[in-house]
């Protein structure tokens, strides 16, 4: 009866964690959702709608054009470093962009990178939600600025050199003071 419980407890267990280690990754469908909303939102757009399943309006307010762009994928690739930060996905719209719009993309390059950065995203595993690289960049700032010494530690650090230096020295000197005081008093025993 006791193994039995023992097994179960086990089998619980290895469940439990390969639930864990293979959990769903986020949805495209999700993605592509988020993706959508940030271009309605994006300051860099004029106008945006969707023309229809892989097929999209826009307008930007610096660069000179008005076109559809073409969705051809939607990529999720899961992050396998160790960070601080509950980001465990990545995910990328990829876009096949009409000649027209690939000829200003040089000519406008700083307009075109701010639109550009739209394409990426980051998925945070504690809220289940996609990040834009703007909140990803905030959320990473707020963490490890959290983690960043306070000014006791980086005066300790700075001077961890020197009080070494004078711990060792102030042990040295008690040394030699018990040696002297104690070679003082077998100077008036062998007297």
């Amino acid at each position: 009866m006791k193994y039995i419980l023992i097994l179960q407890l086990l089998f619980l267990c290895a469940t439990a964690l390969s639930n864990m280690a293979y959990a769903e990754p986020p949805s495209k469908e999700a993605l592509l959702l988020q993706w959508e909303e940030t271009q309605k939102n994006s300051a860099e757009l004029k106008a945006f709608s969707k023309v229809d399943d892989n097929t999209y309006y826009l307008s930007f307010h610096n660069i000179p054009f008005e076109g559809n762009i073409a969705l051809i994928n939607i990529d999720i690739e899961e992050l396998t470093y160790e960070t601080t930060l509950p980001i465990n996905y990545m995910g990328i719209i990829e876009l096949k962009l009409p000649e027209a719009l690939q000829k200003l993309k040089e000519s406008y390059s700083r307009s075109f990178y701010r639109w550009q950065e739209s394409t990426f995203f980051y998925y945070n595993g504690n809220s289940n939600t996609w990040l834009t690289n703007k909140e990803y960049n905030k959320l990473s700032n707020n963490i490890y600025q959290t983690l960043e010494s306070t000014k006791l530690t980086k005066l300790v650090e700075q001077y961890s050199g020197e009080v070494t230096i004078g711990v060792v020295l102030l042990f040295i000197i008690m040394m030699l003071m018990q040696l002297v005081f104690l070679w003082k008093i077998k100077q008036k025993i062998t007297k």
